[in-house]
């Protein structure tokens, strides 16, 4: 970005133009999408036993687990978490609820303290596909993945004025995180 003063005193703010497209662009984007897509799809076929297993390795760790009294269950887990119990509450009497995080009395607060997207999202999969939602969401993840490394090429390129910037960026973008 750069300023320009007419002699006037009149000063106007003139932004750095966008670099042009080509070919050659095309293709950096191209393999960092295939990079991208090739490692999140290697992982849900071989680590996660074509998408039907829980995660093999998880970055940010599991949900707290539900505070309730030993033998219940939702979405068939003997010992659910809290995005369990959202996600039977939302699926199966429409509600955004569970137990508060720290409740030891089974029929105490009821709160929604976690960000809603998620659990929604997880809700109404279980809701329309019972036997499959698990299995959706984790090829949804797979695509929002991808696009995201070729979000993070596309904003180095603009942001640097660089092909190599943008694809390196890219690169490190799709990779995965664990």
């Amino acid at each position: 970005m750069g300023a320009y003063d007419d002699g006037d005193g009149n000063t106007e703010v003139i932004m750095n133009t966008a670099p042009q497209w080509s070919w050659w662009v095309l293709v950096p984007l191209v393999a960092v999408l295939g990079v991208a897509g090739g490692a999140r799809v290697w992982y849900l076929l071989e680590c996660a036993a074509h998408a039907e297993s829980d995660a093999a390795f998880e970055v940010q760790g599991r949900f707290p687990l539900a505070a309730h009294p030993e033998g219940t269950a939702f979405r068939e887990r003997a010992r659910p978490t809290q995005l369990d119990e959202l996600v039977a509450n939302v699926s199966e009497q429409r509600e955004f609820r569970c137990r508060a995080p720290l409740s030891d009395d089974p029929d105490g607060e009821l709160t929604a303290h976690l960000a809603p997207g998620y659990p929604l999202l997880h809700g109404t999969l279980e809701a329309y596909f019972p036997e499959r939602s698990d299995w959706i969401l984790r090829w949804l993840q797979c695509i929002l993945g991808t696009l995201t490394a070729g979000c993070y090429f596309l904003l180095a390129r603009r942001a640097f004025h660089s092909t190599l910037a943008g694809f390196v960026a890219g690169l490190l973008a799709a990779l995965p995180d664990f």
